[in-house]
């Protein structure tokens, strides 16, 4: 009698802790959300006001999009794939490719990811609201691991503030912020 009563709590156990692993399974080897192209614009305009989510644009090469396993590496492929994965669920990302596509975003981006470096240095995320009228926060490229969890941070809380930067359908008409 003692082992029939043991068995459903062996169950039990092992069915709780196979959920738990599902569940931290799917989040970290569930893919990243898309990377849209600049040639998407109006798709991910579309898109970040249906899903009322901010846009980060990445200005960054197109060889930094690859995958890359070293989050907290100090290079612009590090910082490119931690701006990815730190943002994905609460934007709708997009990206510019600094090599060839420099000087061609919308008038809006391109001044943020030129100033305050002309020449910057990649990757520069720019949060905007889903019309591009307002800069909610800009994310300079921080070589150390350490600066770019703190900015990244700082940057999901002011993302995650709905309030301060939400988009009222007067605004939008008006073509304001």
């Amino acid at each position: 009698m003692m082992e029939f009563n043991r068995l459903p709590g062996n169950r039990f156990a092992c069915i709780v802790a196979a959920i738990m692993l599902g569940w931290g399974s799917n989040s970290t080897l569930a893919g990243p959300s898309p990377v849209y192209r600049m040639s998407q614009l109006e798709e991910v305009k579309k898109l970040a006001a249906a899903e009322g989510k901010p846009i980060a644009w990445i200005g960054t090469f197109a060889q930094h999009l690859a995958p890359y396993n070293n989050l907290l590496g100090n290079g612009s492929h590090a910082a490119t794939a931690y701006a990815i994965r730190a943002l994905q669920n609460d934007t709708i990302l997009i990206t510019s490719d600094s090599g060839t596509e420099n000087h061609q975003e919308p008038p809006i981006v391109d001044h943020e990811l030129h100033t305050p470096n002309p020449h910057y240095s990649a990757p520069v995320v720019v949060i905007l609201t889903p019309s591009l009228n307002k800069v909610i926060d800009k994310i300079l490229f921080a070589p150390d691991s350490q600066e770019r969890i703190r900015v990244y941070t700082a940057a999901l809380k002011k993302i995650r503030d709905k309030k301060s930067w939400e988009e009222k359908p007067a605004d939008k008409d008006k073509g304001k912020p």
